[in-house]
């Protein structure tokens, strides 16, 4: 039997061409094999017969299988992408893509984060302080939320909630953090971070 790639100008004298299921083979002609199965040597071979075949064999078609995607790597990506928009300050698209990680990883802080910061940025505080209120439900020690909520508050007036937010940054500062997601925040918060704490402590301490 031939494969998909072999080619085929002139059949042997002993053999007779034949199809099979669409593939070319080669079959011993009948007069050739004895009762027992030996080959039969004859004395004066039949001239060849030419055949008309195809100068090449197609391969079957590869089928494109579906790569199954691991949903939080997934959703880190799309953060990703939305901390991309934001900076180019298109943040109604930042927020379509928060959407798309939080249904894929609805567990993960940082679309909810991220999402509070876009809101904050645009002045829709309410819709801010949802978002980072469900980012530090699932984080409580995810203290950058708490900045931010903090900050929200006050533009709302809301000084006592403000105060809360700022005492949990004292008291998890020290807590390991880093963003799963790429965004130009990271390098600034990491930056500016024992200014943040201090500054935190001296507002819940005094109040202002």
């Amino acid at each position: 039997m031939l494969g998909a790639s072999d080619l085929v100008y002139t059949v042997p004298p002993e053999l007779v061409a034949d199809y099979v299921h669409q593939r070319l083979v080669l079959r011993r002609r009948a007069e050739n094999i004895s009762a027992t199965g030996g080959v039969i040597v004859a004395e004066a071979p039949r001239p060849a017969r030419r055949l008309a075949l195809p100068v090449a064999l197609d391969p079957p078609p590869r089928l494109a299988l579906p790569v199954a995607l691991d949903p939080p790597l997934l959703a880190t990506s799309l953060v990703t992408q939305a901390n991309r928009k934001l900076d180019e300050g298109d943040s109604s698209s930042a927020l379509s893509l928060y959407e798309q990680a939080r249904d894929l990883d609805p567990l993960a802080p940082e679309p909810y984060f991220f999402a509070g910061m876009a809101h904050h940025g645009d002045g829709r505080f309410e819709e801010a302080v949802q978002r980072l209120r469900s980012s530090l439900f699932l984080d409580p020690a995810f203290w950058p939320a708490s900045i931010y909520l903090a900050l929200c508050y006050e533009r709302l007036q809301r000084q006592g909630d403000a105060l809360s937010e700022y005492e949990r940054v004292a008291i998890s500062a020290d807590a390991p953090f880093r963003f799963r997601s790429e965004t130009s925040l990271g390098p600034d918060l990491v930056h500016w971070r024992k200014e943040l704490v201090t500054l935190a402590k001296r507002r819940a301490r005094t109040g202002a």
